[in-house]
């Protein structure tokens, strides 16, 4: 999965993945195209963390994608 695009102040820009990066693996599982990337996502959406595997300019890297907790609210 060859990466497009990364939006500003994004999770994925804080952990340091970069236009052209090749994500090979989302959170343990091998991701080939945009359905098991989403499916992979999907699946960690409850998780505050995330490992990622990318290749970037013929390495092998990995990043931890760290979800902000989200705030409890309630209207007085």
């Amino acid at each position: 999965m060859k990466v497009i695009g990364i939006d500003e102040e994004s999770i994925a820009e804080k952990a340091g993945l970069k236009e052209g990066d090749i994500i090979t693996e989302f959170d343990g599982k091998t991701v080939n195209d945009t359905d098991a990337l989403a499916k992979a996502a999907r699946d960690s959406r409850e998780k505050s963390s995330v490992n990622v595997k990318f290749n970037r300019d013929g390495k092998s890297q990995s990043a931890e994608l760290k979800t902000p907790k989200k705030l409890k609210t309630t209207n007085l």
